[in-house]
């Protein structure tokens, strides 16, 4: 869990959430020279509405792929994943999001859940990912769209606790695996959970959409077959 520095001691997060709710309200003293009272309450007002507008812009797609690049470093350290997964459970153990300073409920748990899923569907999810397929996924969707897949990669399918990425509508489904997030995993595992629910999987690799497409579509076109 990150630590903070109070008086020479280390603070949790929780305790410095603590600290922050219970000095909600207070008045700083007279002549006080802060930033927050040293500038007029009109500044203040167009400092809120200059962020209020920057929610919900969408970065360039440079700004985008540097911003990846620097999360996949990240993340390709076991010991910084370790790190983040810890200090991610925390958090949600402690409630401290939203500022709060308590659990979050089952109940809470699950309408933000649902929330979450109905943004995903709606194409409204934009600040913390893409609302809409990314580059492999549209080249992908070219190949396949002459057989009847559409992408349904934002949840708007459900099989057996997964989503998957392309649905032809009938009981055929298409996955997209990548070269980096599914480094390692079986294509079989997720071919054989489909199928259990009456579903025929294919498993295409985001290499092969790369740098072979023509086989990818003579590949699906024997499946369909």
């Amino acid at each position: 869990m990150s630590r903070g520095r109070l008086m020479g001691h280390s603070v949790s997060i929780v305790t410095r959430e603590k600290i922050s709710q219970a000095l909600i309200g207070r008045i700083c003293s007279d002549g006080c020279d802060c930033f927050k009272h040293s500038i007029s309450s009109e500044h203040r007002e167009k400092i809120s509405q200059a962020l209020m507008d920057h929610l919900g812009t969408r970065r360039s797609v440079e700004t985008r792929l540097k911003l990846r690049e620097n999360k996949l470093r990240f993340y390709a350290d076991e010991k910084n994943r370790k790190v983040a997964s810890e200090r991610t459970k925390a958090l949600y153990a402690a409630g401290v999001q939203m500022g709060r300073c308590t659990p979050w409920t089952e109940e809470e748990k699950e309408r933000i859940s649902q929330g979450v899923r109905r943004a995903w569907c709606e194409g409204r999810r934009r600040g913390m990912g893409y609302a809409r397929p990314n580059k492999v996924e549209l080249l992908l969707e070219e190949l396949i769209v002459d057989f009847g897949f559409q992408f349904v990669g934002f949840n708007q399918l459900i099989v057996g606790g997964k989503n998957p990425d392309f649905w032809n509508g009938d009981k055929k489904l298409i996955e997209l695996y990548g070269d980096y997030w599914h480094r390692g995993q079986d294509p079989q595992e997720r071919i054989d959970l489909f199928k259990v629910h009456g579903y025929d999987c294919l498993v295409v690799w985001e290499n092969e959409v790369r740098t072979t497409p023509e086989q990818v579509y003579a590949r699906v076109k024997r499946w369909m077959n």
